[in-house]
């Protein structure tokens, strides 16, 4: 990930008082015109405190117990920010441009798919393992700030896609057939997810960041591979892979309640969308009873020409985030859902307006709020369509191509 040039493109946000505490909207049209504060520029990363002993007799007072926000009562509505932005001076500009629109919570990075490590953790492996960047500084002094300016503070910690560790200690490594470390499509190592010591790693380095008053954290790479030569990989006899992930997500759940800490976990959209586990342990009414909230990755871009009966979902956002929701809330509690949205594009371009239609779709569908996602933190903010929403409920709405033939997905 690397940083931008310029914080943001477009102007002309809107105001709707503090972070996170604008009214519910009204109408189809204010909602929308509030929706504009949403599509911001940013890139950004988190860090991580010390647990060092003050020494006498001119010891520092020893720190207070964490503070940690509820999330947002009128939901969590939020972006993913990089390391990048969160270590840089721009983080203030950032905040500054975010105060008194409808954001109201920061995703920061914690650990990556390489094993790297923003805050500075004390872990003994992490350390050992030179998986420590720290590049964050004060993790527990940037989340005071956060909270300061009253955003809810979501901390991503990659789980299993873990290439550092898996080199490190091999024995706990996914392996192959002629038992050497597996990879995937693109090099990286995965850590077996059946690994308990590989757990205890992962849910430690948790609750230190949940010590230093981050509010949530977020499992991604949750799951067992889904690419590279999976014909190759080799899994331990008997593993039940639905029970393995909900087992580490309830292990860690029991580890951070005591801390003040909130869990989530991101699925797959297809989740959404079938009764199985697809393969790699993501069963949706399983694994949304280990944790606080589920957040689907519904990217239109990633759905295939047909699914959700619609001819290309790339290219009608609004109802596919909207019919995966419905189908979501049909099995599990629509408070338990927080999707996360596609803010970039990869087949076809994505601009405020796919991105509105997007979020539009969740709060039709009434869940627990939503998540802005671009790999490299870069959002874009509309100028022209500032002074009407017509534009706005137009493209949201328009029909999509409904593919002939094709009925939805049933599990």
């Amino acid at each position: 990930m690397t940083a931008m040039g310029g914080l943001f493109q477009g102007d002309g946000l809107p105001r709707a008082g503090g972070a996170g505490r604008a009214r519910r909207w009204r109408s189809f049209a204010s909602r929308v015109a509030v929706l504009t504060a949403v599509l911001i520029a940013l890139v950004l990363v988190v860090p991580a405190r010390s647990d060092a002993p003050a020494p006498e007799p001119t010891s520092a007072p020893e720190a207070a117990e964490p503070f940690h926000m509820p999330p947002p009562p009128d939901g969590v509505r939020g972006v993913y920010v990089t390391g990048a932005l969160a270590a840089s001076p721009q983080m203030d500009r950032l905040l500054d441009r975010l105060a008194g629109t409808e954001i109201n919570t920061i995703v920061l990075e914690l650990k990556d798919e390489l094993g790297r490590i923003t805050f500075r953790s004390s872990n003994p492996l992490a350390q050992a393992m030179g998986a420590v960047r720290g590049e964050l500084g004060d993790l527990r002094a940037l989340v005071d700030r956060l909270h300061r300016r009253g955003f809810y503070v979501v901390g991503r910690m990659v789980a299993f896609r873990d290439h550092r560790l898996a080199l490190q200690r091999p024995e706990l490594a996914l392996k192959d057939v002629q038992g050497n470390i597996w990879r995937d499509r693109q090099g990286i190592a995965w850590i077996n997810p059946a690994q308990e010591e590989a757990w205890a790693y992962l849910i430690d380095l948790a609750v230190e960041a949940a010590l230093a008053g981050v509010d949530e954290i977020q499992w991604d790479y949750v799951r067992f591979p889904t690419d590279g030569p999976l014909d190759r990989l080799v899994y331990p006899e008997g593993i039940r892979r639905e029970e393995t992930i909900a087992a580490f997500l309830a292990a860690s759940r029991q580890a951070l309640r005591p801390v003040g800490a909130y869990t989530s976990a991101d699925l797959f959209g297809f989740a959404a969308l079938t009764r199985g586990d697809m393969g790699i342990g993501h069963q949706l009414e399983v694994l949304a009873e280990q944790v606080d909230v589920v957040s689907l990755m519904l990217y239109p871009s990633h759905f295939p020409p047909g699914a959700l009966g619609l001819e290309d979902p790339d290219r009608a956002p609004y109802e596919t985030v909207l019919r995966s929701l419905k189908a979501a809330a049909q099995r599990v509690d629509r408070r338990k859902l927080r999707p996360w949205l596609q803010s970039f594009s990869l087949r076809n371009p994505y601009g405020p307006q796919e991105v509105w239609a997007q979020i539009l779709a969740a709060q039709e569908v009434e869940v627990s709020g939503w998540l802005l996602w671009n790999p490299s933190g870069r959002y874009t903010t509309p100028r022209q369509l500032m002074g009407s929403t017509a534009p706005v409920q137009e493209a949201a709405l328009q029909r999509p191509v409904e593919k002939e033939g094709v009925d939805e997905p049933r599990g």
